[in-house]
């Protein structure tokens, strides 16, 4: 799974998870950051889908990430 394949599985989930602009804003930066750690540290594609897994492990944790409870 190339990086942009990952991206766009990310990108659709979290705008079906999220219809809340700020919660969904605050998640992207957390996962963007979280991303570009796991890709900076793992250094290949194919390190990166290995720890990863399968794109079931990517959906649970879009699922269970906790975000900063504001009311919405």
């Amino acid at each position: 799974m190339k990086p942009s394949q990952l991206q766009l599985l990310i990108n659709i989930s979290i705008t079906a998870s999220f219809k809340c602009c700020v919660c969904l804003s605050a998640y992207i930066y957390i996962y963007t950051q979280t991303y570009t750690n796991i890709y900076r540290h793992l250094q290949t594609y194919t390190d990166i889908y290995i720890h990863i897994h399968t794109s079931t492990d990517i959906y649970r944790h879009l699922h269970t990430s906790e975000l900063p409870k504001h009311g919405c």
